[in-house]
């Protein structure tokens, strides 16, 4: 054993032998008195030491060292180095997954690698005007039937007539951060053509949005996703063609990309190019084949006119067309 659970033991012993012992042996000599010859042995002073030490060892035996051993150790737990303000980690449960943190904002759209600034010229407005009139059909057809975006993309009114040259956006599902980036590099007679992905669970588009794009003189939106706010956006009279309606709402953490080449209805537009939307779909047209889609139009709607006027006078879209008739030699090969 150690210099320490000795001296414990002893001074326990000793201590607890006197209450022990000594003060009911006190009070009995008190009692009885100190003439009679067997109270001066009992209590005479070495009687009474051996009494303590056979009274108190066997007491002192059980207490006194488990008593030592517990100060022993706290003597031991202030003498050990500690770590300075160390506790002990909080068990946290495991965090959500976060949506990564969008880049700071360049001060000078110049500077910016995600937003391309186109410089091509619009074509007149008065060409746009009359592609509008002209329908998506007409000029898909006179221009090579080339460019429809396919026909899951729908107008939110059907009697509104869309056409202007694509500002494009591409965005990660459920987000439309870069929408409202795209919205500062469009301008009059522009239509926002966004790539969503396809994705119809979220509306990155809405009344506000509607609002704000009209405010700069948009001509139109066409969303390769959903929209929110339908009604509100048809009392608006704004052009919308989407996939699909979404009333959850999206983040706008994710940065995309504005005026890059997107693929949305299966058609690979550029900045720049011509799209026409009415009720029956939706047609994008090359910004250097403009003049000549409006051209071969032009040409088409009038020779579509004439067929109108001969049905009128008679003759059937057989003939006008140059198709042999049931049961002639022609139409047997």
């Amino acid at each position: 054993m150690s210099t320490v659970p000795n001296v414990l033991t002893t001074a326990g012993l000793f201590s607890i032998g006197y209450f022990l012992f000594e003060v009911p042996s006190n009070m009995l000599m008190r009692k009885v008195g100190a003439r009679r010859w067997i109270a001066r042995i009992l209590f005479s002073w070495g009687a009474r030491v051996v009494a303590q030490f056979m009274v108190a060892l066997p007491v002192a035996t059980l207490i006194a060292g488990p008593l030592s051993g517990l100060i022993l150790d706290h003597v031991h737990w202030f003498a050990t180095p500690k770590p300075h303000c160390a506790r002990p980690p909080t068990p946290t449960t495991t965090a959500p997954p976060r949506l990564p943190l969008p880049p700071t904002p360049p001060a000078s759209r110049s500077r910016r690698t995600d937003v391309t600034l186109i410089q091509a010229p619009r074509p007149p407005q008065q060409v746009l005007t009359r592609l509008g009139e002209l329908g998506a059909a007409t000029v898909y057809e006179a221009n090579g039937q080339t460019g429809a975006l396919d026909s899951g993309l729908k107008p939110l009114d059907a009697s509104r007539t869309l056409v202007g040259t694509a500002v494009t956006v591409d965005l990660a599902p459920a987000d439309n951060w870069y929408i409202h980036v795209a919205l500062l590099q469009a301008g009059p007679g522009d239509v926002l053509v966004v790539n969503a992905q396809g994705y119809t669970e979220a509306g990155p588009w809405g009344d506000v949005l509607t609002c704000a794009a009209q405010e700069r003189g948009l001509a139109g939106l066409v969303i390769d996703g959903a929209v929110r706010d339908s009604r509100d956006i048809i009392e608006t009279g704004f052009p919308v063609f989407a996939r699909g309606l979404s009333i959850k709402g999206t983040s706008k953490a994710v940065p995309g990309q504005v005026n890059i080449p997107v693929t949305v209805g299966g058609v690979l537009i550029q900045p720049g190019d011509v799209i026409l939307g009415d009720a029956d779909g939706l047609v994008r047209i090359a910004a250097d084949r403009t003049e000549h889609a409006l051209s071969a139009s032009e040409a088409r709607a009038a020779k579509e006119a004439d067929f109108r006027d001969r049905i009128r006078a008679g003759e059937s879209t057989l003939d006008l067309l140059g198709l042999p008739h049931p049961g002639t030699t022609e139409a047997s090969r």
